[in-house]
């Protein structure tokens, strides 16, 4: 069960980093390296909310 819940985490790892390179592609990579740090004290649950309100508050921001 363990294997299987770090093996599912580097997988959201990968789509969040892969969504984040899409939306801010950053060069040095600093600010996705933070986020991932930050990310790894959530939930899959958590992270996927946090991340749907940052990009909705960013929206409304554009608009």
């Amino acid at each position: 069960m363990k294997k299987e819940e770090v093996r599912r985490k580097k997988e959201e790892e990968k789509i969040l980093l892969a969504i984040l390179n899409f939306l801010f592609p950053v060069p040095s990579g600093l600010f996705h390296s933070k986020f991932l740090r930050f990310s790894q004290s959530l939930t899959g649950r958590q992270l996927w909310a946090f991340l749907l309100l940052w990009v909705e508050s960013q929206l409304l921001i554009v608009n």
